[in-house]
């Protein structure tokens, strides 16, 4: 009851999982818990739905899901984490998944064993995944790199024109 634990959530749009609050024991409202794993598999099973998966991280493998979440453990042998966690943010896969997706309006979800009997997902070899998560984050930097640029362009573009004006800024 005196003891505090980390509560983990999972994002849609392949946001992936996050700390959701800390709560001491006697606040928890459910009683059954779940302890997290560095890289498994993490979503709400009654409540799937717009890629609302995330592979749980070594920051956050100290936590815990109710018993209306699920883990899956994921063969890192066969499947790169960050290449997974990149998949759930592809509205592609997130429209693919949600056509599994059953259940009132209030609450979606994919079944566990849905998800390992049923739903196809991608897996090129571990090679090919590491090169495809490997160029995407260079992608990212560069257009992280670009925006900088541009920022200071536009910052250049602006003091030329108060000085050609006469203005100071």
């Amino acid at each position: 009851d005196d003891k505090y634990y980390k509560i983990l959530g999972v994002r849609s749009y392949g946001k992936g999982v996050y700390l959701n609050r800390e709560s001491l024991g006697k606040n928890l409202k459910m009683k059954v818990y779940f302890k997290a794993k560095p890289h498994h598999l993490f979503w709400c099973k009654v409540d799937t739905k717009n890629g609302a998966f995330g592979v749980v991280n070594n920051e956050l493998s100290d936590g815990y899901g109710s018993s209306n979440m699920t883990f899956a453990e994921i063969d890192t042998t066969k499947m790169n984490v960050d290449f997974l966690q990149l998949l759930f943010k592809s509205k592609k896969i997130h429209s693919y998944l949600d056509s599994f997706v059953t259940g009132t309006t209030n609450r979606k979800y994919i079944r566990p064993d849905q998800l390992l009997e049923e739903i196809y997902i991608p897996q090129p070899t571990i090679e090919e995944q590491q090169i495809i998560v490997d160029d995407y984050f260079a992608k990212i930097n560069e257009a992280n790199a670009l925006e900088i640029e541009a920022n200071n362009i536009d910052q250049e573009i602006e003091k030329y024109l108060y000085e050609e004006l006469g203005i100071n800024n």
